[in-house]
């Protein structure tokens, strides 16, 4: 159901918290460009043998840079201390997850690839792939603010869904303009560590690259922030906050 009051203080209080981590937000920032240039320097070496198990190799270095920004992410919400040992700590913080979670969404992809009218658009959108990407957009969140296993995260997004879905998928479909105005195209991958840096090419970029991951970064501590106050609330629970605040 439609509420733009709740809405608008669902937002609100997000804001307010986002605000109130400015100075850890700020270093979150710095060492999300280290995640970055790892990303950039490292990935390539991984190929350049054309070795068989290149793939599989990227797919635990990704894995581990994911678990390192997660926890990055989640250090900022929670106002814990970050600094150089964040990647440490942070590397085997959600890596099983994420590999588990990242295996199965091959698995689903895999088979709605073939699915007829997969690659149907209207007016250069791919309305399919969109249609999961929003659908699955909370996995990031739900793999590093819940406890599930990486099997159970699929199903506690579609209870956050279910609840959630109209507040939830407008902030998305909010990102994918923005995403577009500066990239040119549409960010549709669910787990990513730079999305930049797939739209960016040449040295020429490195602005997009720096000014882009900064954005992203920013981005994914608000949404954490807004999925932490949906997840532990109802609306019948922040209609009662909202009246005894006034």
């Amino acid at each position: 159901m439609f509420n733009l009051t709740d809405w608008l203080y669902v937002y609100k209080q997000a804001g307010k918290q986002f605000i109130d981590r400015a100075g850890n937000l700020a270093l979150g920032v710095a060492l999300s460009w280290g995640i970055l240039v790892a990303y950039l320097v490292v990935t390539p070496l991984l190929f350049a043998g054309g070795s068989m198990f290149s793939g599989f190799l990227f797919s635990l270095w990704q894995a581990v840079l994911l678990s390192v920004l997660y926890y990055l992410v989640l250090s900022v919400i929670r106002r814990h201390r970050i600094g150089f040992h964040t990647f440490k700590d942070g590397m085997m913080a959600f890596f099983y997850k994420v590999l588990g979670v990242r295996f199965l969404l091959w698995i689903l992809f895999a088979f709605t690839g073939n699915v007829f009218l997969y690659r149907f658009s209207v007016a250069g959108i791919p309305i399919i792939p969109l249609a999961m990407y929003l659908a699955l957009s909370p996995l990031p969140e739900t793999i590093y603010l819940r406890h599930e296993s990486f099997t159970g995260v699929f199903g506690r997004v579609f209870h956050f869904q279910k609840e959630n879905i109209l507040i939830w998928t407008v902030m998305m479909a909010v990102w994918q303009v923005i995403f577009y105005g500066i990239a040119g195209t549409l960010d549709l991958n669910l787990l990513t560590i730079a999305p930049f840096a797939s739209t960016a090419r040449g040295l020429s970029n490195i602005l997009i690259l720096g000014v882009g991951q900064a954005i992203f970064f920013l981005w994914m501590v608000f949404r954490g922030l807004i999925y932490q106050i949906l997840d532990k609330s109802s609306r019948r629970k922040r209609e009662f906050e909202r009246r005894m605040i006034v």
